[in-house]
């Protein structure tokens, strides 16, 4: 904002040429509903979004609205209501005293339309409250730091020779034996799993089972069904924590352990496997 005086275009263009380069949107909302553009001050050469209305929406509030406009990973931090506040920073007692126009309503004022804004971001999305300085950037640090790495597995996932696909399922012709065949094909050394799925947890242990004996990978990547980036895990950690708290699936390695010696062939050994996978999951 300090940057605006010394800008020849106006603040509303401005905002909207910052918000429109940005990868995401992070708001820190509090009780003041910020700087109201006059309706002179809005260029008419420029599109807005369609909820933004000159001489009532504020600043603050377009940035938010070019932001969801454009579908940006919106990131929200709203000050707790239970946090005490300067009375000169709350809207509401600022314009206590001001006369209103007699349509105007609850809604018309700056106090209303916060209120009305902060009710907004809690309907539309996941929000997070903090109560101290301390505690929003921890919380900003942490929203912001997981959004990045989401967004980088999913640039890195998509830069593999083939895109990583989810596993669905541990049918013994369908895409785990695919993903497995894939990864001894490739130089990826990754492999995802979709959290959403039907019995994720057997996929996780069998698909952790079958790349450490057959292929090279030595990560599994954990994803919900909309791409987002949930973790990652060791090949390793996944055998070691999960065998340790059902005995089917130790009961399934030990298997696969004696009939590695007897099983020359690779193709049928992964078979076999998949086979032994069905049995123990379901």
């Amino acid at each position: 904002m300090e940057d605006f005086t010394a800008s020849s275009a106006p603040p509303v263009e401005r905002v909207l040429e910052l918000v429109r380069a940005c990868q995401a949107y992070v708001g820190i909302f509090a009780w003041r509903y910020g700087y109201v553009p006059r309706p002179a001050d809005v260029p008419t050469n420029v599109a807005l979004p369609l909820e933004f209305k000159a001489g009532e929406t504020s600043i603050t509030h377009l940035e938010y609205l070019q932001a969801k406009a454009q579908q940006e990973e919106v990131l929200a931090f709203l000050v707790d209501e239970t946090v005490p506040w300067p009375p000169h920073k709350i809207d509401a007692f600022v314009d206590a005293g001001e006369p209103r126009a007699e349509n105007e309503g609850t809604y018309g004022s700056p106090g209303g339309r916060i209120q009305a804004l902060r009710q907004s971001l809690k309907r539309a999305r996941i929000v997070a409250f903090f109560s101290s300085p301390s505690d929003l950037e921890a919380r900003v640090a942490t929203a912001v730091t997981n959004l990045g790495l989401t967004l980088q597995v999913a640039t890195n996932l998509h830069r593999l020779t083939q895109p990583v696909p989810p596993v669905p399922d541990s049918s013994p012709h369908g895409p785990m034996r695919a993903e497995v065949i894939k990864a001894q094909t490739t130089p990826q050394r990754t492999v995802t799993v979709d959290l959403e799925a039907e019995w994720w947890l057997t996929c996780l242990y069998l698909l952790a089972e079958l790349v450490s004996r057959f292929t090279d990978v030595s990560r599994i990547v954990l994803i919900n069904g909309n791409s987002t980036f949930i973790g990652m895990l060791s090949v390793h950690t996944v055998l070691e924590r999960l065998a340790a708290v059902d005995a089917r699936l130790r009961a399934f390695s030990a298997n696969l352990d004696g009939e590695s010696g007897r099983i020359q062939d690779q193709n049928a050994a992964l078979d076999k496997a998949l086979t032994s996978g069905l049995s123990c999951g379901r």
